[in-house]
């Protein structure tokens, strides 16, 4: 079945890039966000090799890729050169100090209608400092910092072949003083209680919570978080509520004991790195 899935992936990967913009970073424009900006949906943004110093914003459904998407990605995928040459990091200083994610995807009235669906394949986020949020939670209304690599918000994007190095925050970063820390790679929101920082007066509220975020073990079978996880190192998904059947994991977690990094810190929102064969959230909950 994983197989299977991984194909119809890659099938529809391949029609969507004979029919729609290749746009080339730096060829094309200088910045990935530029690219991302002009963009439409279907569109692909191809990034060469290099370090970018971004904090991107996603809005649309088109896909982010380095040059991987070309290469045969096997089990050795993780040395692929265009994969751990094509580098998104959030160690600059931040235009808006409370958007420190490497990358953000929301949709749901921000810039997208509806739901955006993107593919992130081939890339290496790294030193992504998370992004501000004021989340209502039954009433209590919170101030975290989340997603220090990637950061998604009514949003299911396929996340494939991608590296995630030292993302999170430090006790010691000014930048993520104030508030909780969650989701030191990924943490993903699906509900309305959620503002981000930057405009106060923009997001509806209610009095239910719902986010996910990469942290330190697997709970319970997410209801709108689907992963294929052959590679995670030693993070893994969670969410609030306790383990429903742990058993299941037993293959992850003697995946994870395999690869493991001994230069991983690991704990919620704490600096760490991840490697992710694939991630989707589109609301069938575990594939393993």
């Amino acid at each position: 079945m994983k197989k299977l899935t991984i194909l119809n992936v890659i099938i529809l990967l391949a029609f969507s890039l004979l029919n729609a913009t290749i746009i080339h970073i730096p060829a094309d424009f200088s910045t990935i966000q530029d690219g991302i900006d002009v963009s439409v949906d279907g569109d692909t943004v191809l990034i060469a090799q290099g370090i970018y110093y971004e904090n991107l914003i996603l809005e649309k459904e088109i896909v982010l890729a380095s040059h991987a998407i070309y290469d045969d990605l096997d089990s050795d995928w993780l040395n692929n050169e265009n994969i751990t040459g094509t580098i998104i990091s959030g160690a600059q200083e931040p235009s808006d100090p409370n958007m420190g994610s490497c990358l953000v995807i929301r949709g749901s009235g921000w810039g997208y209608t509806g739901n955006p669906e993107p593919e992130i394949i081939g890339l290496t986020f790294q030193d992504g400092d998370g992004t501000s949020l004021i989340v209502d939670n039954c009433g209590v209304i919170l101030k975290e910092r989340s997603g220090g690599a990637i950061l998604m918000y009514k949003a299911y994007p396929t996340i494939m072949y991608n590296r995630f190095i030292n993302n999170g925050h430090d006790t010691d970063n000014s930048r993520a003083s104030g508030g909780g820390r969650k989701g030191g790679a990924m943490s993903h929101y699906s509900d309305d209680g959620i503002e981000f920082d930057e405009d106060r007066n923009s997001s509806s509220w209610n009095n239910n919570r719902n986010s996910k975020t990469i942290g330190e073990y697997i709970f319970g079978n997410p209801d709108d978080v689907a992963a294929y996880n052959n590679g995670i190192n030693l993070q893994k998904i969670h969410e609030s509520k306790q383990p429903k059947d742990p058993s299941s994991f037993n293959k992850q977690e003697k995946m994870l004991i395999a690869s493991r990094d001994l230069d991983f810190v690991p704990g919620d929102g704490a600096r760490g790195d991840l490697n992710i064969y694939m991630y989707d959230a589109y609301g069938d909950g575990w594939n393993g």
